[in-house]
């Protein structure tokens, strides 16, 4: 069975390089199935490849949201990021068109593990708050903080080992040079 999860672009974070890649410029918060929860993802290499788009994309997610219990067992899920989108008024071209929306998505899928380790955990989200806080480091989460430890029994950790990626667009791109520049 696969799964899909969205991710709206005022919704996740992503490593960087991730980001720059494909010229994401916001990616803060998470949507899934269209429920309101907390997750951050960053992706991580595997050790000893250098092909960027393989890795994993780590996941913490409120134990009481309802797709908890999807994230685990290694089942097949597809990720959507969204990047830039917005609607496209036929006002603004030098030709007669219909009202469209123009968008920059891409598609992953792979395999998602639970880890129910505590340690990792801790750690996984430590590391995601440096990543985030990244590059001026104004704030630490420091492992001996009380109130991350009181926090961890309401925090599931999950992987998704990443089988594949897939860049979808529509950009006006088969309009005329004028009509394209006019809807950027």
């Amino acid at each position: 069975m696969i799964h899909t999860y969205v991710l709206s672009s005022d919704a996740c974070f992503v490593k960087q390089e991730f980001i720059k890649r494909l010229k994401f410029e916001e990616c803060k918060a998470l949507y899934i199935h269209n429920v309101d929860c907390t997750a951050f993802y960053y992706i991580e290499k595997k050790e000893g490849n250098a092909d960027w788009l393989t890795g994993k994309l780590i996941g913490h997610i409120d134990i009481y949201n309802p797709q908890t219990d999807l994230l685990q067992h290694e089942n097949e899920v597809t990720i959507i990021f969204s990047g830039p989108q917005c609607y496209i008024s036929p006002s603004i071209y030098t030709t007669t068109q219909l009202p469209t929306w123009n968008y920059i998505k891409v598609h992953l899928t792979g395999t998602v593990t639970r880890i129910e380790d505590k340690a990792a955990l801790k750690q996984s989200l430590i590391t995601m708050t440096e990543f985030l806080e990244a590059p001026e480091h104004n704030y630490v989460l420091e492992p001996d903080n009380p109130r991350l430890d009181k926090n961890l029994d309401y925090i599931k950790l999950f992987e998704i080992d990443i089988k594949t990626w897939e860049g979808k667009f529509k950009l006006s791109q088969d309009k005329l040079p004028k009509d394209k520049e006019n809807a950027r």
